[in-house]
């Protein structure tokens, strides 16, 4: 049965979880920290910051009557919190920001995340504290000239929502205005379809958090700007989410799997199709389809919008659901979406990233396209990567992809490049000019990095009233050593929040393709 409390099924177990990461000791030198490897395996040299977030679960849970809530305004619980925001000052940097992946890092990931937490849990509980003020005045400071590389859109929304946050707490009108600049501008980048850009495209998982915090500031900061603005993604979204609730997946610009459902919650007063998004994200849930994204550093993302969901859901009727697909196709040509839609079967394909995509068969995922991965000893290529080369035909059922496969090089660290890296850090890391430097060559290596190879790719995607076509043509210059396959999942550029499980993957394998007159050829047909 679909109701609202799907969105708080397993918090308890998630907030057990959460207690048993943090360092409550008192006594200890790490009071508060989340980190559970830095200060009990102590298999990390430094805490990353971004786990600091988990005190906002806490603070949501001392505060509200969830059903059956044994952690509320429990004294215990209360002075973990507060240790939790302690501990985020201690592990700050003098100018505010904060560390994620390595020392100096001054992260504007970390920074908003985990600023925006600490507010909404001083507000939950009443806190009015001079010291901490003091620090989210700082960490809000540094957001203003943090020039961040690379354009998340989502970053900058959580931002807008940390100056709000600071303006509710102090009444600094400074802080007001800025938040309401930054939002001007987010509503200014916004696609004319509805989208915003996260790294090179659209991320409809990244969407769904953008959404969710420009609905938080509506709440506080309504205007009909923004207001238009989120019901213009809100109306895109509805379109390009699955027939069975889930969205996103290696198509995407950022390669995510996810939907946070708050946005959608507080939006669907004015909003039917948000109202069915999120019905259709319950059902989802329901069946178990999406990730399971459990681990110890990004699973408070989710967490807590699902809280948030869970209090601004006011309806008692969830069968209205997103998932009637009206038999029309779409073509979104800035995102590079083509949706696909018949009676029986729903299909998107991203004809700017080699026509990587999902079809669906009665609402249920019949095969997923992660690209094509050739393997040549020990080198790796791929053509699952969105490029400005790739040369696109579309028709109206008819979509011709031509593009270059290019080198995946995995990084793994090791303990003489790490050694080098932290003495880099160590020297030179406390110059906020060397720490921007730093975080855009890690992610030219880690993301833009895309070095071309002697083999490419056509890609025919056919699709008429009862019929659609796939059909990948491989060639190049082989050499008689290549293994080429066709992936179950492959994401070729590093996303933190990617490369989850979830239970499609036990039914999929990799496909190796054979050989024939000098190319590989992968077809898959479905007719119905």
């Amino acid at each position: 049965m679909i109701d609202k409390n799907l969105y708080i099924e397993s918090y308890k177990k998630q907030l057990t979880k959460i207690l048993s990461l943090q360092d409550r000791n008192p006594l200890s030198k790490t009071f508060g920290c989340f980190d559970r490897n830095y200060w009990h395996y102590k298999t990390r040299d430094f805490p990353s910051a971004m786990s600091q977030e988990f005190t906002l679960p806490l603070a949501l849970a001392y505060s509200t009557k969830f059903p059956d809530n044994t952690f509320y305004k429990n004294k215990n619980l209360y002075k973990w919190i507060v240790a939790g925001i302690e501990n985020t000052i201690l592990q700050s940097r003098s100018d505010g920001s904060l560390d994620d992946y390595y020392p100096y890092e001054r992260a504007l990931g970390a920074s908003v995340f985990t600023t925006y937490a600490l507010t909404e849990s001083c507000m939950a509980l009443g806190l009015d504290n001079d010291r901490y003020n003091n620090y989210f005045i700082l960490a809000n400071e540094w957001m203003i000239q943090a020039n961040e590389s690379g354009m998340l859109t989502n970053h900058h929304a959580i931002q807008a929502m940390c100056h709000l946050n600071l303006y509710r707490l102090i009444k600094d009108k400074k802080y007001l205005m800025v938040a309401d600049e930054k939002i001007k501008k987010i509503i200014s980048m916004q696609d004319d379809e509805g989208w915003f850009l996260e790294y090179e495209g659209c991320s409809p998982s990244y969407l769904t958090v953008t959404i969710d915090f420009l609905s938080q500031i509506h709440v506080h900061r309504p205007s009909g700007k923004l207001k238009n603005a989120i019901l213009k993604s809100i109306d895109f979204f509805y379109n390009i989410q699955h027939p069975d609730g889930t969205c996103g997946g290696d198509y995407g610009s950022r390669n995510t799997f996810f939907l946070h459902p708050n946005g959608f919650e507080i939006m669907s007063i004015y909003s039917t199709k948000a109202e069915k998004i999120a019905n259709s994200y319950l059902d989802a849930k329901e069946k178990n389809l999406y990730p399971v994204q459990d681990d110890d550093y990004t699973f408070a993302h989710i967490f807590i919008s699902n809280l948030n969901a869970y209090l601004n859901c006011n309806r008692k009727e969830f069968s209205n659901l997103n998932n009637k697909k009206s038999q029309k196709d779409f073509t979104y040509r800035s995102a590079g979406f083509k949706i696909v839609s018949r009676s029986e079967f729903w299909a998107i394909f991203n004809f700017k990233k080699s026509g990587l995509g999902k079809i669906f068969l009665k609402n249920d995922l019949k095969f997923n396209y992660s690209g094509i991965v050739i393997k040549n000893n020990r080198n790796i290529y791929t053509n699952a990567l969105q490029r400005l080369d790739t040369k696109i035909e579309l028709k109206d059922n008819h979509i011709s992809i031509f593009n270059k496969f290019v080198a995946y090089n995995q990084k793994v660290p090791n303990l003489y490049n790490y050694f080098l890296f932290r003495l880099f850090l160590m020297l030179f890391g406390r110059f906020e000019t060397v720490s921007i430097f730093t975080r855009k060559f890690l992610q030219k290596l880690l993301i833009y990095n895309k070095k071309t190879s002697h083999y490419f790719s056509t890609t025919n995607i056919t699709f008429t009233k009862s019929t659609l076509a796939l059909k990948v043509v491989i060639e190049g210059k082989f050499n008689g050593s290549e293994q080429v396959y066709v992936p179950n999942n492959f994401v070729s550029v590093y996303t933190a929040m990617s490369e989850y499980f979830y239970k499609y993957d036990l039914d999929t394998e990799n496909k190796k393709l054979v050989k024939k007159d000098n190319k590989y050829i992968f077809e898959i047909f479905f007719k119905v």
